[in-house]
C-alpha cells in the first residue's frame, strides 16, 4: 500500500514539474515573440540602468530615462477656452514651456537653439500624448482612421524611431505608415488614460526628453546626408519631413522667427538671401505675440495663475523625467560610455544641482514665481534668480518686504528659508544661480 501510493505521487509531482516546464517555456516562447513582432516595453527598470550603452553611431539611442515622480503632476489648462489651440500663439506658448529639454537636446548635438521647438509648434503644439490627426490619403484613395502611427512631441514614424533604437509599441510594417501600429497607439492612450507615467512603460516615444533627442539625432543624420552647402539645414528639414520647403521648412521658419523674438537664442549663418528674406518677414510679422504671452491666464489644479508661473511649474516637472541625468551624459560623440549610462547612482546631487542651471527656462524674469510645488514640509516654494549683490538675508527681506505690499499672506522668512533645488540651505549665492525660497501662510 505504502509502496504504491510513494509512486504515485512521484509520477503526480513528476508530472507536475513537466507542466510547470511546459509553462515556462511557453511563457518565454510567448516573450520572445512578443519581443520580435514589436518592440513593446516591460523592461526590468534595473537591469536597463545598469546596462552599459556605447555610442557608436548617432543612431545609437544615448540613455535610458524613465518616469520618477519627484514633482507632483497637477491639471494644466487654459482660462481662455474660446481661443483655438491651433493658432501661432497658442502653439509658441505650449511649446516654450518645453524650452529646458529642446535646449539640452539640441546643446548636446550642436542645434541651434530653438530650431527644435519650431519643429515641435509646427507638428504640434507640444503635447507628447498626441499622434497625428485621422487623414486620406488621396492619390490611394485610403482612409487611415487611427492616425498613421506617428507620434510624440516632434513626429517621426515608427520605424524611424525604431531604426534609431528607440523601444515602441508592436510595429507591423516597414513603411512610414503604419494603420495597425496606429490602432495600437490609439488603444494604448485609452487605456492608459493618457497618463504619461503609464504611456512611457509602452513607448519611449512618449518621454519628453527621450523624444526630442531622437528627433535631433534623426536631424543630424539627415543634415550629414544632405552635405555641406548653403541652406544646409533646410535642406536637412525636408528630408526630414519629406515634404518641400513652402510646406514645411517655412513653417519652421516662421516658428524659429517668433520664438528667437521671445528667447533671443539667434539665428545660424549659411542661409541664402530668400530664407533671411523670410525670417524677417516673420519677424515683422508676429513681434506682438511676445507681449500677448504676458496676458495669458491658465489653471493649475483650480488655480488661475499667470504665463511665468506656469513656466515655472514646467521647469520643475522637468526633474520627473529626469532631464538632469540627460545633461550629465554631456555633448554628443562617438565610442564614449558615460559613466551616467552604467550606474544611476553616480551623478552625484552636487554635480545634478550644477547640471540643473544649464536647464533653468531663460524666459522667466520676474523676481519672485510661485513654482506651484511644495517641499515635504508643505512649504510653497517660489523661485527666485540671484543678483550680483545679493546675500540670503536679503533675499528673505525682499520677499518679505513684497508680501507686505500684497496682502501679507506669508509668515517672515529668514535665511534659513533660501534653499537649494534639493532643500539645501544656501550658504553662498551666485549671480543667475536659481534659489527657492519656502514659505508658510499665516493661517
Amino acid at each position: 500500500m505504502d509502496e504504491k501510493y510513494d509512486k504515485s505521487r512521484r509520477d503526480f509531482l513528476k508530472n507536475m514539474g513537466l507542466a510547470w516546464a511546459g509553462l515556462i517555456g511557453a511563457w518565454i516562447a510567448g516573450k520572445l515573440l512578443w519581443n520580435f513582432l514589436g518592440d513593446d516595453k516591460k523592461w526590468d527598470e534595473k537591469n536597463e540602468e545598469n546596462k552599459e550603452i556605447k555610442v557608436n553611431s548617432i543612431k545609437d539611442k544615448p540613455i535610458h530615462l524613465w518616469y520618477k515622480q519627484i514633482v507632483k503632476d497637477r491639471d494644466v489648462d487654459f482660462i481662455d477656452s474660446t481661443w483655438s489651440k491651433f493658432s501661432t500663439l497658442s502653439r509658441v506658448s505650449r511649446c516654450l514651456r518645453r524650452k529646458p529639454v529642446t535646449d539640452a537636446v539640441e546643446d548636446r548635438y550642436n542645434i541651434p537653439r530653438g530650431l527644435l521647438m519650431a519643429m515641435m509648434a509646427q507638428e504640434w503644439m507640444g503635447d507628447p500624448t498626441m499622434p497625428n490627426l485621422p487623414w486620406r490619403d488621396k492619390r490611394r484613395n485610403i482612409y487611415h482612421k487611427y492616425w498613421d502611427g506617428w507620434l510624440w512631441l516632434i513626429h517621426i514614424q515608427a520605424i524611424n524611431a525604431h531604426n534609431f533604437w528607440l523601444n515602441t509599441l508592436p510595429r507591423y510594417t516597414e513603411k512610414m505608415v503604419d494603420d495597425k501600429h496606429a490602432e495600437h497607439i490609439n488603444d494604448t492612450l485609452n487605456r492608459c488614460d493618457r497618463n504619461l507615467s503609464k504611456l512611457i512603460e509602452h513607448d519611449d516615444r512618449f518621454h519628453p526628453v527621450m523624444a526630442v533627442d531622437c528627433a535631433a539625432r534623426f536631424l543630424v543624420n539627415c543634415k550629414d546626408r544632405v552635405g555641406w552647402w548653403t541652406d544646409q539645414r533646410i535642406h536637412a528639414l525636408t528630408l526630414y519631413s519629406w515634404r518641400e520647403y513652402w510646406w514645411y521648412g517655412l513653417n519652421v521658419i516662421k516658428y524659429r522667427s517668433i520664438i528667437n523674438n521671445i528667447t533671443w537664442d539667434g539665428f545660424p549663418n549659411n542661409f541664402s538671401k530668400n530664407i533671411y528674406e523670410d525670417i524677417k518677414t516673420y519677424k515683422e510679422q508676429n513681434w506682438k505675440i511676445k507681449d500677448s504671452l504676458g496676458k495669458l491666464r491658465f489653471s493649475i489644479d483650480g488655480e488661475s495663475v499667470w504665463y511665468e508661473e506656469y513656466l515655472a511649474y514646467f521647469e520643475e516637472s522637468v526633474q520627473n523625467f529626469e532631464l538632469e541625468k540627460y545633461v550629465a551624459i554631456g555633448k554628443y560623440s562617438l565610442n564614449k560610455t558615460p559613466k551616467e549610462d552604467a550606474k544611476k547612482e553616480n551623478i552625484k546631487k552636487e554635480e545634478s544641482e550644477e547640471k540643473w542651471e544649464k536647464i533653468k527656462n531663460t524666459m522667466i524674469t520676474s523676481e519672485f514665481v510661485d513654482t506651484k510645488q511644495h517641499n515635504s514640509e508643505w512649504f510653497i516654494l517660489y523661485r527666485y534668480k540671484i543678483k550680483s549683490w545679493d546675500t540670503p538675508l536679503k533675499i528673505s527681506d525682499k520677499f518679505d518686504e513684497r508680501d507686505r505690499k500684497n496682502w501679507n499672506k506669508y509668515k517672515n522668512t529668514w535665511n534659513l528659508n533660501i534653499v537649494k533645488r534639493n532643500g539645501k540651505k544656501i550658504t553662498h549665492v551666485k549671480e543667475w544661480d536659481i534659489v527657492y525660497i519656502k514659505v508658510k501662510t499665516e493661517k
